[in-house]
This record gives structure tokens, C-alpha cells and sequence, in this order.
């Protein structure tokens, strides 16, 4: 069993937010107790809607959130809190927005020199050109590209640059949040081939994003998360094809040519889970949309194995095969969505 790379152990983080008024402030957990472990070489998806954590998860491995509680160690080693700790750890990121990313008044030469010249000081101006020129001909970029600035370059080559830029700290782990939801599905597709191949090379990664096909194209395993929570975790192929959590099988039934079980609504576009995502402290903070909600979910559930390395947060977990309980789940969530 390859070695584990990446582990988190009871990360909590919690922000102070405004309250409706906007006269006070209230405490906000937006990880609450989550525990994940990355192998080397291996690719972990996080999947969830917006507000469900993942991206919080992200930030907070490198140090651009505090965290409340919990652990975070990389081979071993633990991160702290203090300033560039994941990136001496071997820690990088992947944004987004990568327009806001990139220094717009630097030449792309110049940014990728910047990041060597701090992560590897013992190297010279020849080498790091060197690996530079390596670095576009690996992103599928022409060499001139170095001296030409991201204004530029269209979105996903300036995308590219961004992926370059964090592997020239020749990194151990990269996390990778939406980095390709800005983009049109043709150019989503090279960004998708190019992680690919780094993900033959073995490099280990956390890749982000709510595209569950985009997640399935490039992940081992897939954590769901849903109101700071890990709700559901397994293989990623077997988790899309069949998911027990009711969340799991809400989000994938949303696009149904994700699975074999056929076509479970022809009209996604109109599951719409317009409701917040639940504060509950205490129970299920599905519950407020689950059709399968009774009163054991006033309790939080713990997540539990319901199979061999799969595991769900949920009192009544679907294990059937069968699409009746996926149609009512859509049904009910989707009514639910629209109250």
C-alpha cells in the first residue's frame, strides 16, 4: 500500500461573519471535524455545492486560513501556522481565477524566475532558464512564451502558466481548486489532459471542483462534502455509479450521463436546491432537503463504512442498486428546492 502523503486529522476552521443585521458578529464553522489522507501518487477529488467547504479545506492547507483545530502534515510533517510552511513542505496551489493570480506586469519568464529563485537560491540563471524552457514545452507552450506577458494569452494557456508556475517549486503536492470551471469545455479539456499527465508522472494531487464528471475524469477517490462535513468517501468510479449518501445521489442524478443506471431526469436543469446549506450544530445538516430524514437524524451520524475502503455519513444510507430510490430522491429534493 503506497505511502500516505497528505494527512489531515480533525481540521476544523471557523470564521467570524456578520450577522443579517450586519451590526454583530457570529461564529461560522465551515470545517467542521474533517479527516483525509492522500496517498502518494494518488489524486483525490473533493466534491461538493458552494458553501460546502472544500475550497476552505484547500486554502487552509496552505496557510491562507486559520485553522481552528485539527492537524495537517505532509510526509510526516507537520504544517504550522506560520508563514510558508506548505511551501517548504513541498506545497502548492493551483487558482481558479488566474487572471488575479498572475502578475500582469511581468513577462511570464519573470514570474516562473521568481518562484526558483526562491524555492531552489543555489541554482543559476542558466538553469533556471533551463527548466523554465522545460516547463513551456511540458504545458504545450512555444518557448517564446517567456517573454510575453499573461495579458496576452487566452484563459486556459494562462491557466497553463499557472500550473507551470507551481511546479516550478517542484512540488510534492499539488492542490488544484476549480481550475478549470472559468473555462469553455474545449479548453476545460486540455487543462484535463495536461493534469492527467501529471498525474501519470505521479505526482499526488487534491483536485477541487462541484463538476462531478470533470472529478471523475482525474480522481482516485472522491470525498463529498456538504456543511463543513465529509458526508461520503470511496473509489471514485463506484462512488458516482452507485453513492449511498442521499446528497451523493442528488448531486450525481443531477447529471445523469455520469452513470449507467440510465437517465433518471432528462430535465437536471430543474433540480434546483435553492434552500442554504443547514447550520444544524447538532443533527444531519442534510436533513432540511432529505426525503429519508426522520427522527435518528437529529442526531449526527458518524461517518461510518457501509463498504470495503467507503465510507458515509448517514443514518440510512442507500445501498440498493436499483433508480426507484434516486427518482423519489429527486423528486422530494428537488420539490424541497422549490418551497
Amino acid at each position: 500500500m503506497a505511502k500516505t502523503l497528505l494527512s489531515i486529522e480533525d481540521l476544523e476552521v471557523t470564521f467570524r461573519v456578520p450577522d443579517a443585521t450586519g451590526q454583530s458578529r457570529r461564529l461560522v464553522k465551515a470545517v467542521r471535524g474533517v479527516s483525509l489522507h492522500v496517498a502518494r501518487g494518488e489524486v483525490l477529488g473533493i466534491v461538493g455545492e458552494s458553501g460546502s467547504g472544500k475550497s476552505t479545506v484547500a486554502r487552509t492547507i496552505v496557510g491562507l486560513n486559520q485553522r481552528t483545530a485539527g492537524t495537517i502534515k505532509v510526509a510526516g510533517r507537520e504544517l504550522t501556522v506560520t508563514r510558508g510552511s506548505a511551501a517548504r513542505a513541498g506545497v502548492q496551489m493551483v487558482f481558479q481565477d488566474h487572471a488575479s493570480t498572475l502578475n500582469p506586469f511581468q513577462t511570464v519568464g519573470r514570474i516562473l524566475d521568481d518562484v526558483m529563485r526562491v524555492a531552489q537560491p543555489g541554482r543559476s540563471a542558466a538553469e533556471r532558464r533551463a527548466t523554465a524552457q522545460q516547463l513551456m514545452s511540458r504545458i504545450g507552450l512555444d518557448v517564446s512564451a517567456l517573454e510575453r506577458r499573461p495579458s496576452s494569452f487566452s484563459g486556459g494557456q494562462r491557466q497553463r502558466i499557472s500550473i507551470a508556475r507551481a511546479l516550478t517549486a517542484e512540488p510534492r503536492l499539488l492542490l488544484c481548486d476549480e481550475p478549470t470551471s472559468a473555462l469553455d469545455v474545449s479548453v476545460q479539456a486540455q487543462i484535463l489532459a495536461l493534469l492527467e499527465t501529471l498525474k501519470r508522472d505521479g505526482l499526488t494531487m487534491v483536485f477541487i471542483s462541484h463538476n462531478l464528471a470533470v472529478v471523475r475524469q482525474v480522481a482516485d477517490r472522491i470525498a463529498v462534502m456538504y456543511a463543513g462535513l465529509i458526508v461520503e468517501q470511496g473509489p471514485a468510479a463506484e462512488l458516482i455509479e452507485a453513492p449511498t449518501h442521499p446528497y451523493t445521489r442528488a448531486l450525481v442524478d443531477a447529471a445523469p450521463l455520469l452513470t449507467k443506471r440510465g437517465s433518471l431526469l432528462a430535465q437536471s436543469k430543474d433540480l434546483r436546491m435553492t434552500r442554504d446549506i443547514s447550520v444544524a450544530v447538532h443533527g444531519c445538516p442534510f436533513a432540511n432537503r432529505c426525503p429519508r430524514a426522520d427522527t435518528a437524524c437529529s442526531a449526527l451520524p458518524p461517518l461510518a463504512e457501509v463498504k470495503r475502503d467507503w465510507s458515509s455519513r448517514c443514518h440510512h444510507p442507500v445501498l440498493d442498486d436499483g433508480g426507484n430510490d434516486s427518482r423519489e430522491l429527486l423528486a422530494v429534493v428537488g420539490a424541497r428546492g422549490r418551497s
